[in-house]
């Protein structure tokens, strides 16, 4: 008897652990190229912050030459927060896969993806789409995302620049 229970507690780890390994999806791709940016339609010697009044955070964006992108929130509203929050995490901000992506700007177009949180076991991808304004803001007018999980968003979204010496390096193991 005691031997039939091993086999079936053989039989039924090995079950659970063919079922685990199948539910696995990759991560999708951000799908898009990166480019490496020569434009001067926005400057990037600082980040662009939107600020949510409803939810109360800032959230802000990096963009870096070579065509890729950081993003971050902050709960708070306040700027000078913020920026002492940069600070204090400028080595781990890009530590994580979900704060990076890759930006495209075409006349006055802006496009980026990236990675946001994961949803039923891997990672979705956010596509934002909008129009340069002027080279200290943008306006994103619609966000959509890689499966429904998520609805789209077609709410504007202004993004104001604002100078900020310590950028952090955009070397990370995500994007190539």
């Amino acid at each position: 008897m005691k031997r039939n229970n091993r086999y079936m507690y053989y039989i039924l780890s090995f079950s659970c652990l063919y079922f685990l390994s199948t539910c696995y999806a990759p991560d999708p791709d951000l799908s898009i190229e990166r480019k490496d940016y020569i434009g001067e339609s926005l400057r990037i010697d600082g980040y662009y912050y939107y600020t949510n009044l409803n939810d109360l955070y800032i959230e802000y964006r990096f963009f870096f030459k070579n065509g890729v992108c950081l993003r971050h929130a902050s709960r708070t509203t306040d700027i000078q927060v913020v920026d002492n929050e940069i600070l204090n995490k400028i080595n781990s901000l890009g530590k994580e896969k979900i704060n990076w992506g890759i930006f495209h700007i075409i006349g006055d177009k802006i496009t980026y993806k990236h990675w946001i949180s994961p949803h039923e076991g891997g990672f979705e991808v956010a596509l934002s789409e909008g129009y340069i304004l002027n080279d200290t803001t943008y306006k994103i007018v619609k966000e959509s995302y890689s499966t429904s999980a998520y609805p789209p968003d077609i709410q504007e979204k202004f993004w104001h620049f604002r100078q900020f010496a310590h950028k952090p390096d955009s070397t990370n193991n995500f994007i190539k």
